[in-house]
This record gives C-alpha cells, sequence and structure tokens, in this order.
C-alpha cells in the first residue's frame, strides 16, 4: 500500500500531462511536499511529468534525472525501469543527445534493465533520438519494431505512432531565442555557484553536470 501512494503522484501527473492540463498538474505538485526536502525519487517523475505539460522542457529533464539519481541512490530498481524512456525522451527534447545516448547505452548494460517490457518501451525514445541525428531510416525501423512489440506499454506504442506519422525534424519544434538560451545555460551555471557557496558537495555536482550536459547536448544538436 505504502509503495503505491508513492507511485500516484507519478501517475496523477503524467495523467495530466497526457490530457493536456498543465494547471491540473501544477495544482498537484502544490499539494505535495518539494521532492528535494523528501529526497523521493515520485516525486521528482511527477514534477517532471507537470513540467513536459507546461512545455519546460530543459526542467522536466533535470526532474527526471534527480529521480533517477534517487533510484540509483537508493538501490529502487523497480522505479528505474518505467522512469527511464521518460527520461530519455526529456533529454531529446531538449538537445542533450549525449546524456540521451549516455542513459541508453547504460541500459544496454544494466541487467536489470533488460527485460523485455523495458527493452521494448525504450523503443520510442530511441527513436526520437535517431530522428533528432536525422537518421530517418533507423528511426522508422525502430518505430515498427515498437508497433508490433506485444511487451511494449499501449502508450508507449500509441507515442510511436504519433511520432510515426509526424516525419519531421523535431528541433523545430522547440526554437530556442537568444534570451532563453541566456536562461538554460546560466540557470545551472548560477545553482552551482551558491551550491559551491554552501559547501554541498552532491548538490554542486548535480548542478554542474546539468549544466555540462546542456553545453554538450546544444552543441551537438547545431
Amino acid at each position: 500500500m505504502r509503495r503505491l501512494a508513492a507511485f500516484a503522484p507519478g501517475i496523477h501527473s503524467l495523467l495530466h500531462r497526457l490530457q493536456g492540463r498543465p494547471d491540473a498538474a501544477a495544482e498537484l505538485l502544490s499539494l505535495l511536499p518539494q521532492p528535494d526536502r523528501m529526497q523521493d525519487g515520485y516525486l521528482w517523475q511527477a514534477h517532471g511529468h507537470a513540467a513536459m505539460a507546461a512545455g519546460r522542457v530543459d526542467e522536466a529533464a533535470d526532474c527526471f534525472l534527480r529521480a533517477a539519481a534517487e533510484c540509483r541512490v537508493q538501490g529502487n530498481r523497480a522505479a528505474e525501469a518505467p522512469l527511464l524512456p521518460w527520461l530519455v525522451e526529456a533529454l531529446v527534447r531538449c538537445g542533450r543527445l549525449a546524456a540521451a545516448q549516455a542513459e541508453l547505452e547504460r541500459a544496454d548494460a544494466q541487467a536489470h534493465l533488460q527485460d523485455e517490457s523495458t527493452t521494448a518501451n525504450l523503443l520510442y525514445p530511441r527513436a526520437l533520438l535517431a530522428r533528432w541525428h536525422q537518421q530517418e531510416p533507423e528511426a522508422q525501423a525502430l518505430l515498427a519494431r515498437l508497433t508490433t512489440a506485444p511487451a511494449a506499454l499501449p502508450l508507449f506504442r500509441r507515442l510511436g505512432r504519433e511520432l510515426s506519422a509526424v516525419p519531421i525534424d523535431p528541433r523545430r519544434e522547440h526554437p530556442m531565442p537568444m534570451w532563453w538560451r541566456v536562461l538554460f545555460f546560466g540557470v545551472p551555471a548560477g545553482r552551482t555557484v551558491l551550491a559551491m557557496l554552501k559547501l554541498a558537495g552532491e548538490e554542486t555536482r548535480f548542478h554542474w553536470t546539468t549544466c555540462l550536459g546542456r553545453i554538450r547536448g546544444f552543441r551537438l544538436s547545431q
């Protein structure tokens, strides 16, 4: 029962995201404690889906990264597998292609992420990443596999069909004007400095890694 209650915020936030209701997702988060105080990966997932619902893709990627970090620190393998497709999707959509590829390579090397369902669900973000690299034949091949994968969740098969039906460069969906680039790189850099002043080692490493990931992803996406 306790585990089910832990899953609930993320599930409800995902539902609001899929329904296109960012206001409902934000209202849900206002009723929950802050995830950094609770060190709760499930709460970070809820914040990630809410950010995706509102179109804040880079913030969503940061939240999913925090969720994954909590899962790995706590050894919560059961929560890591269903989180991974959303994490990779967010990393790709905000242009952090190197980080997305690193997550997929890590999944390929981890025994607990080799089950049939996780492998099938990851076909969706793999296809998305291939499209960002302008490898359309590979993207379509992955999407075709996803369509016929019995172990894939129906949600990911649906997302795959939607992606297959729109053969465009997804980078056009999220243009990044100059003022947004300043915020995109400046926020994690500023947070790194503040964390250093507080002598918060783990927080400093997280924000610095986020900053480097955004820089590398941006360079690869150009």
